[in-house]
C-alpha cells in the first residue's frame, strides 16, 4: 500500500514537472531593444606631462551619498560641517564641565536636543567657533565676527556659561 502511494506521488511530480517545462508558444511580436552602448571614461592627456583631461560630463554627475548643503568652503578647501556647527553658539546650553583631568571637557547640549562632548579645539558654532578654553564657568569660543565699520571677519572671543539650576538659559 505505501510503495503505490509513493508510487502516485512520483509520478504525479513528474507530470508537473513535465508540463511546466513544455514548450508552450512563444509570442513572435516581442521586440527585443538592445541596451545603449556604456560611454567610456576618455582620458586626453595634454602635451604636458601629468596633465590629464577627464571627460566633463562626469564631473556634473551628483554624488547621492555626499550632502550639498553641509559643505562650506573655508580657504580655498571644501569640509562638511559638523552637528556642532548648525546653529548660533548662544542656542547651545552647557550640561557639565569635567575638569581636573589632562584634556578637560564639557558636556553641551545642542537645540535639537542631542548631547555632545566639546574638547579645546573643536567647531562650535555657525560663525567658525573654535573652543579656546574650558573654565570652571564655562567654555571660551574664538569666532569669526564680521565688523560693521570695516566689514573685515575679526576672531573675537565668546563666553558661553554654566547654567545654574537647569533653568534651560545661559547666564
Amino acid at each position: 500500500m505505501k510503495k503505490r502511494a509513493v508510487i502516485y506521488v512520483a509520478f504525479f511530480f513528474v507530470v508537473v514537472l513535465l508540463s511546466a517545462c513544455g514548450g508552450g508558444e512563444q509570442e513572435e511580436n516581442v521586440r527585443l531593444k538592445r541596451a545603449r552602448p556604456i560611454k567610456k571614461v576618455v582620458e586626453k592627456v595634454d602635451k604636458n606631462p601629468g596633465k590629464v583631461i577627464v571627460d566633463s560630463s562626469i564631473a556634473l554627475k551628483r554624488n547621492p551619498f555626499k550632502s550639498y548643503l553641509a559643505e562650506t568652503e573655508v580657504e580655498g578647501v571644501k569640509r562638511v560641517r559638523t552637528p556642532l556647527e548648525c546653529c548660533d553658539l548662544r542656542s547651545f546650553r552647557i550640561l557639565a564641565i569635567i575638569s581636573g583631568i589632562e584634556d578637560a571637557r564639557v558636556l553641551v547640549l545642542s537645540p535639537d536636543g542631542k548631547r555632545h562632548e566639546v574638547r579645546r579645539g573643536n567647531l562650535i558654532g555657525a560663525r567658525e567657533g573654535r573652543v579656546y578654553a574650558i573654565t570652571a564657568k564655562g567654555l571660551i569660543v574664538d569666532e569669526l565676527v564680521k565688523d560693521e565699520l570695516t566689514g573685515k571677519k575679526v576672531r573675537t572671543r565668546v563666553e558661553l556659561r554654566l547654567s545654574g539650576g537647569g533653568k534651560g538659559k545661559n547666564n
